[in-house]
């Protein structure tokens, strides 16, 4: 007998006597459990995944997470797991739509893995381009156990995240299949949450799937990707545990969730306390791994921080007064862009705007044709004809996600190199962000596209908790490198005399972050003045950085941008003066 027919034998030897057992156990309290249920489990059972099963809505999510008392695998993952007639089967019920463009079904998938102990590994993470005409896919780490009604079968589930074509809404979904070294039951998923304003809907079915066993050249070195990352992971505890950790602090938890509709946190010295993760079906079975929506935080943690790495590099003074016309071919479309610098691009005071009222022109038709154009060559167009030029450049901000895109081309054809691949290589991956996070959105629907800037970046909780680290405790210094230039950090972060331009709505706006100025008159809790710099998005998305060394963070979709409750429990833990 060959030795996987001889390990195969004894997994069936040993599932079947677990199953006898909790049989004959049953039986002896009076009660009676089928072998294919011995283990109690009444979701996503053995029987259901390798049916022709349709089901009918969305199950717990509960059903998809590794049980704490799960045995170690039985069987090793390596190889393609393929799905099949995605096009055509599932359900999907609407919650809140706009347009008629998304598809109610999943695009083609086919992924590669290498299992790991308990751990099964994509060898691609990240933003992946699907061809479909709605849906891109991120496909996270997933986990793999024993259960004895699945009768020496091995089970496994994993996260996904549907992300919409040119758009940076998320839609957080998972998948679980049973599998042994020659077979691999049907598919059954479920897409029960989403951090997107517009679109709210329940996606799920069973589809039939082919496994491919093969081996894996770069195997070895995903397995050591991922433990290098779970060894960096920064420390994670409940949100309760704040008030255990910090008892005399009075700390009202409420005023952190309230109104969130994704995940929240409050990261202080080094641990990320953690909440929200919830789904419509029960909390999401891989919280760690849920992606979030960058929109606009992109502006912060992608375009800012490229100019202060630059800056780090070749001086902040050269690389702020860079001129776009110098650096941006396409600056010949639009009128009197020669004295713009690479500052005014990032502050938004190109000189050049429609209207100077808070929040008109980024929802006018000229900026809504350049967010949804796809082709580079469209949306650089649109980039520099959509708005007028009005007065000189430096002197008045005009919140325009399109300056933020033109700043990105600049500073790409600046380092003669892909801004966003430059940035992973010489920023993210030391500062140990996930794997999923190391693809953009991108122009034309294309890995070789241009990387957007203003938006387009997929976080988990643990890349925000580290950029947090990077741009707050660590100042801009990875292992007591400075990889970011102190002088142009200071500034965004509120730390020196010129605090950026007035936004018109009592903020502050200043190389890609936004501030708040406190003051006693404001906020008479207070007893001092005092700056809080911070990160936003659309639809609700906030990093507010306090200066006692708290920073609370939160991910909604429901147009909740309140943070100053939030904010006054957190400078209950430190003084901010």
């Amino acid at each position: 007998m060959r030795p996987v027919e001889s390990a195969r034998l004894w997994s069936l030897l040993r599932a079947g006597a677990r199953v006898l057992v909790a049989v004959l156990m049953a039986t002896l309290v009076g009660g009676f459990v089928s072998a294919v249920n011995a283990d109690a489990r009444t979701l996503l059972t053995r029987t259901e995944l390798m049916g022709p099963v349709s089901p009918p809505g969305p199950v717990d999510e509960g059903a998809f997470a590794m049980p704490a008392d799960s045995e170690p695998p039985a069987h090793q993952f390596q190889g393609t797991l393929e799905l099949h007639d995605e096009a055509t089967s599932g359900g999907y019920r609407a919650i809140v739509g706009y347009g008629d463009w998304a598809s109610e079904h999943l695009p083609a998938l086919s992924v590669q893995f290498v299992q790991s102990g308990t751990w099964l590994i994509p060898t691609r993470q990240g933003l992946q381009i699907t061809g479909d005409a709605a849906w891109n896919i991120i496909v996270g780490p997933g986990r793999v156990w024993q259960e004895p009604g699945d009768l020496g079968l091995t089970r496994a589930t994993f996260p996904f995240t549907l992300v919409e074509r040119n758009q940076n809404c998320t839609h957080d979904g998972v998948m679980a299949f049973l599998f042994d070294e020659h077979q691999v039951s049907a598919v059954r998923y479920q897409v029960t949450h989403e951090t997107c304003l517009y679109r709210k809907y329940d996606m799920w079915g069973q589809l039939p799937a082919t496994y491919r066993p093969e081996t894996i050249a770069v195997a070895d070195g995903v397995r050591a990707q991922l433990a290098s990352w779970l060894a960096s992971r920064i420390p994670t505890r409940p949100i309760e545990s704040l008030t255990r950790d910090y008892p005399d602090a009075g700390i009202d938890l409420s005023a952190f969730g309230n109104g969130v509709t994704t995940a929240y946190g409050v990261y202080f010295r080094g641990v990320d306390y953690v909440g929200g993760c919830a789904t419509r079906y029960g909390t999401y079975a891989y919280c760690d791994e849920m992606r979030l929506p960058s929109y606009s935080t992109a502006k912060s943690t992608f375009a800012a921080l490229a100019a202060m790495r630059l800056g780090q590099l070749f001086g902040p003074a050269r690389v702020q007064g860079l001129k776009i016309a110098d650096l941006v071919p396409e600056h010949q479309l639009g009128d009197r862009w020669d004295d713009v610098t690479l500052k005014d691009a990032l502050d938004m005071a190109t000189g050049h705007y429609n209207s100077s009222l808070d929040g008109v022109d980024e929802t006018s038709p000229p900026e809504e044709q350049f967010l949804l154009a796809e082709p580079y060559a469209e949306k650089i167009d649109a980039a520099f004809t959509g708005f007028a030029y009005r007065e000189s450049p430096g002197r008045r901000w005009v919140y325009q996600s399109s300056d933020t895109f033109i700043a990105t081309r600049a500073m790409t054809n600046f380092v003669g190199q892909d801004l966003f691949a430059y940035m992973s290589s010489s920023v993210y991956q030391p500062a140990d962000l996930s794997q999923g996070f190391m693809h953009s959105l991108r122009t034309d629907n294309s890995p070789n596209g241009q990387a957007m800037g203003y938006n387009g970046l997929f976080y988990n909780r643990d890349d925000i908790a580290k950029l947090i680290r990077l741009i707050t405790d660590d100042h801009g210094r990875i292992a007591g490198r400075q990889l970011l230039d102190p002088s142009m950090l200071e500034a965004a972060l509120q730390r020196t005399p010129d605090h950026g331009l007035p936004t018109g709505t009592g903020f502050f706006y200043s190389d890609g972050f936004w501030a708040k100025h406190i003051t006693p008159t404001e906020f008479p809790q207070y007893n001092c003045s005092f700056w809080v710099p911070f990160m936003s998005g659309y639809g609700g998305i906030t990093v507010a950085m306090l200066p006692n060394g708290v920073t609370y963070w939160y991910f909604s979709d429901n147009d909740n941008f309140s943070w100053y409750d939030a904010a006054y429990q957190a400078a209950k833990l430190a003084p901010v003066c």
